[in-house]
This record gives C-alpha cells, structure tokens and sequence, in this order.
C-alpha cells in the first residue's frame, strides 16, 4: 500500500475484512453513515461508496490528512472532521442510519474508565436509527488496567459482556463475522458485532469487491499508474 499508513499499511487486511463485512449488511435503505474513530478513513470512504452520506470523526491530524487525500482519489463525498466526542458532544449530535464504533472502545475505558467507556457506548449506540456496527479489543492488555474481567481472547465472554449493555436497545442481533487483527499477535481476530433495528440481511446490491478494488488502488502507489494511462 502506497501510503503507507496504518490503515493503509500494517491494518489493511483486518480493515479490508470490516469493509468486506460491513458493506455485506449494510442496510440497503441507508441514508447516512457516521465513522467514530474513522482513523485513515477506509471504511467510511466504503460506506459513502456503498451509497450512503457518509461522516469519519478523528481527533488525530495525520490520519485525517491521509483519510481526505484518499476520499479525493476516489472522488466520494465523504465527509470528514477533526473532532474527540465526548458524552456530553454526543448530546447534540443528530442521529444516523448508521454507526460504526472499531476497536476505539478500549482506547476510552484505558483513559476514562471501564465504566465511562460503557457509558460511551450506549450513548453513542442511540444515535443509531438502522445499524449499530461494533468492534471490541479482546485482550485486557489493550484496556490497561480498566477491562472487563474476561480472560483474553474468550470471544463468547466478550461477546455476552457487551450484548448485556446494548442488546435490549435493538430488536436485532448478530456477530457476523472477524477481521484479522494480529497487532498484537496475541490478539489474531477481533469480533465485529452488529446491533440493528431492521432485520438484518446481506446486502446484494453493493459491489465491495470492486469497492475494495478502488480503494486498494487508491492508498497505493498503482493509483498513479492508473490515473497515468487513463490520461
């Protein structure tokens, strides 16, 4: 990957795995997507070439330079801001169709507390009106002294941990599948969990592999190759 970020760098395989997911479900009348801790932007950029009005919040600037330099290669309307939401930001912040919130939980509950972080994420969870996409970290090594008392990688405690605070909120449920995480290597798979108040059904008419394809291109040093011959 020509950018050589970490998205687009050390993270690309689990990232490609979320987008591959996450456009296999997303729900067909989406109208608004919302990336919290959207990082380099791949997986927003995805759900706003998915058909959706799509927003990435990150509060790092090097990541949103590189997350807007790829939206411009690849000509999305993606949106991006340089924000850190705290709880009481979430008070005034509109609802979307859709949420996705990806291994940043453990980075609050490390900073602010187990409890906090709980908080967070339930608030955050409300602001969805279709899906709610949720990915944990599963070691306590990533939550430092503030996890649940889960032993690490127990998927299925994990799992259970987390549908005890959100499950009730949303008629709907489902792990639909991991992404490779290996950073550390003792964390190889991270879950991706999907809370939703519509039925939730693959999605047929996004094309993610031609999808991933453009973004592939786009972090990577054949977009010039590319943009080259086409001119």
């Amino acid at each position: 990957m020509g950018l050589g970020g970490y998205q687009t760098g050390m993270r690309w395989e689990g990232v490609r795995m979320n987008i591959s997911l996450i456009s296999s479900y997303l729900a067909e009348n989406a109208e608004t997507a919302l990336d919290i801790g959207c990082n380099e932007g791949l997986v927003t950029c995805a759900m706003a070439m998915s058909g959706t009005k799509a927003t990435g919040m990150e509060m790092q600037d090097k990541y949103l330079s590189m997350a807007r330099k790829v939206a411009n290669r690849l000509n999305t309307s993606t949106r991006f801001e340089n924000k850190k939401l705290s709880l009481e930001d979430l008070k005034s912040i509109a609802p979307y169709d859709v949420v996705s919130f990806l291994s940043v939980h453990h980075q609050i509950a490390s900073a602010d507390g187990l409890k906090n972080a709980d908080i967070f994420l339930r608030s955050l969870a409300a602001k969805a009106e279709k899906q709610f996409f949720f990915q944990p970290a599963c070691i306590s090594a990533k939550y430092g002294n503030h996890g649940p008392d889960i032993s690490d990688n127990d998927i299925a405690a994990y799992e259970d941990y987390f549908c005890s605070i959100l499950k009730n909120d949303f008629e709907y449920y489902a792990l639909i599948g991991f992404a490779q995480n290996d950073i550390p290597k003792n964390e190889p798979m991270r879950p991706l969990m999907l809370f939703s108040r519509v039925p939730i059904q693959l999605n047929k008419t996004i094309n993610f592999s031609h999808n991933l394809e453009k973004i592939e291109i786009a972090t990577s040093n054949k977009y010039w190759l590319v943009n080259i011959f086409r001119h």
